[in-house]
Protein backbone atom coordinates (compact mmCIF):
# COMPACT_ATOMS: atom_id res chain seq x y z
CA UNK A 1 0.00 0.00 0.00
CA UNK A 2 1.01 3.58 -0.77
CA UNK A 3 2.82 5.72 2.55
CA UNK A 4 0.47 8.61 3.77
CA UNK A 5 3.15 10.90 2.20
CA UNK A 6 2.54 9.10 -1.30
CA UNK A 7 -1.28 9.19 -0.72
CA UNK A 8 -1.20 13.26 0.26
CA UNK A 9 1.18 13.79 -3.16
CA UNK A 10 -0.82 12.03 -5.47
CA UNK A 11 -4.05 13.77 -4.10
CA UNK A 12 -2.69 17.31 -3.61
CA UNK A 13 -4.04 18.71 -6.72
CA UNK A 14 -8.06 17.40 -6.91
CA UNK A 15 -10.54 19.34 -5.76
CA UNK A 16 -12.51 18.27 -2.60
CA UNK A 17 -16.64 19.03 -2.34
CA UNK A 18 -17.50 18.89 1.07
CA UNK A 19 -21.07 19.23 1.70
CA UNK A 20 -21.96 19.43 5.49
CA UNK A 21 -24.02 21.98 7.67
CA UNK A 22 -22.19 21.47 11.26
CA UNK A 23 -20.22 24.51 11.45
CA UNK A 24 -18.16 22.84 13.94
CA UNK A 25 -17.47 19.17 12.01
CA UNK A 26 -17.09 21.38 8.65
CA UNK A 27 -13.86 22.43 11.15
CA UNK A 28 -12.64 19.25 11.77
CA UNK A 29 -12.90 18.00 8.39
CA UNK A 30 -11.68 20.94 6.42
CA UNK A 31 -8.59 20.61 8.40
CA UNK A 32 -7.98 16.68 8.26
CA UNK A 33 -8.97 16.95 4.06
CA UNK A 34 -6.30 20.16 3.58
CA UNK A 35 -3.55 17.63 4.92
CA UNK A 36 -4.29 15.44 1.22
CA UNK A 37 -5.53 18.38 -1.00
CA UNK A 38 -4.95 21.68 -1.64
CA UNK A 39 -8.35 22.72 -2.61
CA UNK A 40 -10.83 22.24 -0.44
CA UNK A 41 -14.49 23.50 -0.96
CA UNK A 42 -17.34 23.74 1.46
CA UNK A 43 -21.24 23.88 0.41
CA UNK A 44 -23.26 23.26 3.73
CA UNK A 45 -26.50 21.82 1.87
CA UNK A 46 -27.20 19.91 -1.08
CA UNK A 47 -28.52 22.60 -3.30
CA UNK A 48 -25.43 24.45 -2.88
CA UNK A 49 -23.49 21.69 -3.41
CA UNK A 50 -25.47 21.18 -7.02
CA UNK A 51 -24.79 25.16 -7.76
CA UNK A 52 -20.87 24.12 -6.93
CA UNK A 53 -20.40 21.07 -8.61
CA UNK A 54 -22.47 22.82 -11.77
CA UNK A 55 -19.83 25.34 -12.14
CA UNK A 56 -16.39 24.27 -10.87
CA UNK A 57 -14.51 21.34 -11.85
CA UNK A 58 -15.00 18.58 -8.75
CA UNK A 59 -12.77 15.47 -8.66
CA UNK A 60 -14.20 14.02 -5.59
CA UNK A 61 -17.78 14.70 -3.51
CA UNK A 62 -17.56 13.76 0.41
CA UNK A 63 -21.21 14.42 1.72
CA UNK A 64 -23.48 14.20 4.74
CA UNK A 65 -26.69 13.15 4.87
CA UNK A 66 -28.61 14.96 7.02
CA UNK A 67 -28.70 18.98 5.82
CA UNK A 68 -31.61 21.49 5.74
CA UNK A 69 -32.71 22.65 2.27
CA UNK A 70 -31.82 19.58 0.10
CA UNK A 71 -30.69 16.53 2.24
CA UNK A 72 -27.44 14.33 1.04
CA UNK A 73 -29.74 11.33 -0.25
CA UNK A 74 -31.10 13.74 -3.03
CA UNK A 75 -28.42 15.47 -3.87
CA UNK A 76 -26.37 12.39 -4.89
CA UNK A 77 -29.69 11.32 -6.86
CA UNK A 78 -29.50 14.70 -8.55
CA UNK A 79 -25.55 14.46 -9.12
CA UNK A 80 -26.11 11.09 -10.39
CA UNK A 81 -29.04 11.88 -12.97
CA UNK A 82 -25.86 13.73 -15.08
CA UNK A 83 -22.68 11.84 -14.13
CA UNK A 84 -22.00 8.54 -13.01
CA UNK A 85 -18.85 8.80 -12.78
CA UNK A 86 -17.64 11.44 -10.20
CA UNK A 87 -16.54 9.73 -6.76
CA UNK A 88 -18.87 10.42 -3.51
CA UNK A 89 -18.00 9.57 -0.04
CA UNK A 90 -20.92 9.66 2.10
CA UNK A 91 -20.42 10.79 5.83
CA UNK A 92 -23.10 9.91 8.52
CA UNK A 93 -24.01 8.51 11.83
CA UNK A 94 -26.73 5.97 10.50
CA UNK A 95 -25.89 2.29 9.91
CA UNK A 96 -29.31 0.96 8.97
CA UNK A 97 -29.09 -1.64 6.30
CA UNK A 98 -32.34 0.03 3.89
CA UNK A 99 -30.00 3.30 4.20
CA UNK A 100 -27.12 1.74 3.44
CA UNK A 101 -28.49 -0.45 0.03
CA UNK A 102 -30.01 3.19 -0.83
CA UNK A 103 -26.23 4.63 -0.95
CA UNK A 104 -25.04 1.50 -3.01
CA UNK A 105 -27.96 1.93 -5.62
CA UNK A 106 -27.15 5.18 -5.89
CA UNK A 107 -22.93 4.27 -6.88
CA UNK A 108 -21.29 5.44 -3.56
CA UNK A 109 -17.36 5.24 -3.52
CA UNK A 110 -17.18 4.87 0.01
CA UNK A 111 -19.23 5.08 3.43
CA UNK A 112 -17.95 6.49 6.47
CA UNK A 113 -19.73 6.10 9.72
CA UNK A 114 -19.45 8.74 12.56
CA UNK A 115 -17.28 9.90 14.61
CA UNK A 116 -14.77 11.17 12.62
CA UNK A 117 -11.90 9.10 12.44
CA UNK A 118 -8.80 10.53 10.89
CA UNK A 119 -7.88 6.81 9.58
CA UNK A 120 -11.37 6.60 8.35
CA UNK A 121 -10.79 8.88 6.33
CA UNK A 122 -7.50 8.05 4.96
CA UNK A 123 -8.72 4.49 4.37
CA UNK A 124 -11.57 5.99 1.83
CA UNK A 125 -9.05 8.20 0.40
CA UNK A 126 -6.88 4.98 -0.56
CA UNK A 127 -10.21 4.20 -2.31
CA UNK A 128 -10.38 7.19 -4.15
CA UNK A 129 -7.16 6.75 -5.84
CA UNK A 130 -8.18 3.26 -6.80
CA UNK A 131 -11.32 4.70 -8.46
CA UNK A 132 -9.37 7.65 -10.40
CA UNK A 133 -6.57 5.59 -11.19
CA UNK A 134 -4.28 8.53 -10.44
CA UNK A 135 -0.47 7.50 -10.19
CA UNK A 136 2.92 9.04 -10.19
CA UNK A 137 4.74 10.03 -13.16
CA UNK A 138 7.49 8.19 -13.90
CA UNK A 139 9.01 10.96 -16.19
CA UNK A 140 8.45 14.54 -16.93
CA UNK A 141 9.57 15.63 -20.09
CA UNK A 142 10.96 19.39 -19.50
CA UNK A 143 12.23 20.48 -23.26
CA UNK A 144 12.01 18.98 -26.37
CA UNK A 145 15.35 17.69 -25.17
CA UNK A 146 15.59 16.97 -21.78
CA UNK A 147 13.61 14.33 -19.19
CA UNK A 148 13.55 14.47 -15.81
CA UNK A 149 13.00 10.71 -14.50
CA UNK A 150 11.88 9.97 -11.22
CA UNK A 151 12.44 6.35 -10.73
CA UNK A 152 16.34 6.73 -11.52
CA UNK A 153 16.25 10.79 -9.60
CA UNK A 154 18.40 11.93 -12.87
CA UNK A 155 17.57 14.40 -15.55
CA UNK A 156 18.60 13.40 -18.81
CA UNK A 157 19.52 14.56 -22.43
CA UNK A 158 16.81 12.29 -24.77
CA UNK A 159 19.27 12.80 -27.71
CA UNK A 160 22.38 11.65 -26.39
CA UNK A 161 21.03 9.63 -23.36
CA UNK A 162 23.25 10.75 -20.92
CA UNK A 163 22.66 12.18 -17.32
CA UNK A 164 23.00 16.15 -17.04
CA UNK A 165 25.06 16.21 -14.25
CA UNK A 166 23.55 18.26 -11.37
CA UNK A 167 24.04 18.53 -7.45
CA UNK A 168 22.18 17.33 -4.74
CA UNK A 169 20.25 20.25 -4.04
CA UNK A 170 19.63 21.02 -7.90
CA UNK A 171 18.27 17.73 -8.35
CA UNK A 172 15.68 17.99 -5.07
CA UNK A 173 14.87 22.02 -6.33
CA UNK A 174 13.86 20.54 -9.96
CA UNK A 175 12.24 17.27 -8.08
CA UNK A 176 9.40 19.82 -6.02
CA UNK A 177 8.99 21.79 -8.79
CA UNK A 178 8.29 19.22 -10.67
CA UNK A 179 5.96 17.70 -8.47
CA UNK A 180 4.02 20.58 -7.90
CA UNK A 181 4.46 21.36 -12.10
CA UNK A 182 1.67 24.85 -13.55
CA UNK A 183 1.21 25.84 -9.26
CA UNK A 184 3.75 28.14 -7.38
CA UNK A 185 5.95 26.39 -4.75
CA UNK A 186 6.49 28.64 -2.16
CA UNK A 187 9.81 29.76 -0.31
CA UNK A 188 8.84 28.01 2.87
CA UNK A 189 7.89 24.64 0.66
CA UNK A 190 11.48 24.67 -1.36
CA UNK A 191 13.48 25.32 1.81
CA UNK A 192 11.59 22.26 3.77
CA UNK A 193 12.00 20.35 1.10
CA UNK A 194 15.51 21.00 -0.54
CA UNK A 195 17.30 22.37 2.94
CA UNK A 196 15.60 20.95 6.28
CA UNK A 197 16.70 17.03 5.28
CA UNK A 198 20.53 18.67 5.92
CA UNK A 199 19.45 20.70 9.01
CA UNK A 200 20.10 23.69 7.05
CA UNK A 201 18.55 27.16 6.44
CA UNK A 202 17.89 28.15 2.66
CA UNK A 203 19.05 31.85 1.89
CA UNK A 204 17.57 33.58 -1.12
CA UNK A 205 20.67 33.89 -2.57
CA UNK A 206 21.33 30.11 -2.17
CA UNK A 207 18.12 29.39 -3.99
CA UNK A 208 18.73 31.86 -6.47
CA UNK A 209 22.26 30.42 -7.34
CA UNK A 210 20.27 26.82 -7.50
CA UNK A 211 17.60 28.44 -10.13
CA UNK A 212 20.27 30.26 -12.58
CA UNK A 213 22.36 26.78 -12.43
CA UNK A 214 19.63 25.01 -13.55
CA UNK A 215 19.18 27.42 -16.26
CA UNK A 216 23.06 27.30 -17.55
CA UNK A 217 22.35 23.36 -17.34
CA UNK A 218 18.96 22.94 -19.13
CA UNK A 219 18.32 25.56 -21.89
CA UNK A 220 15.44 26.84 -22.21
CA UNK A 221 14.17 25.20 -18.54
CA UNK A 222 10.60 27.21 -18.18
CA UNK A 223 10.87 27.94 -14.47
CA UNK A 224 9.40 31.07 -13.69
CA UNK A 225 9.77 33.23 -10.48
CA UNK A 226 6.73 34.55 -8.78
CA UNK A 227 7.53 37.94 -6.92
CA UNK A 228 7.29 37.61 -2.99
CA UNK A 229 5.69 33.85 -3.39
CA UNK A 230 8.21 31.14 -4.65
CA UNK A 231 8.69 29.63 -8.36
CA UNK A 232 6.79 27.58 -10.48
CA UNK A 233 7.49 24.86 -13.93
CA UNK A 234 5.46 25.90 -16.14
CA UNK A 235 4.56 23.09 -18.58
CA UNK A 236 1.93 22.14 -21.23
Amino acid sequence: MLSTLNLIELLKNITILYVEDDEDTIEVMKNTLSEFSKNIIIAKNGEEAINIVNTKDINLIITDIEMPVKNGIEFIREIRSTNLTIPIIVFTAYSTKDYLLECVNLNIQGYIQKPISYQKIKDVLYKVIDYLDIKFESNIKITDDIEFDFSRQDLRNLKTGEPIRINRKELKTIEILLKSKNYVVTYEQIENYVWKSDNEHMSSTALRTIIKNLRKKVANIPIINVSGLGYKIDLM
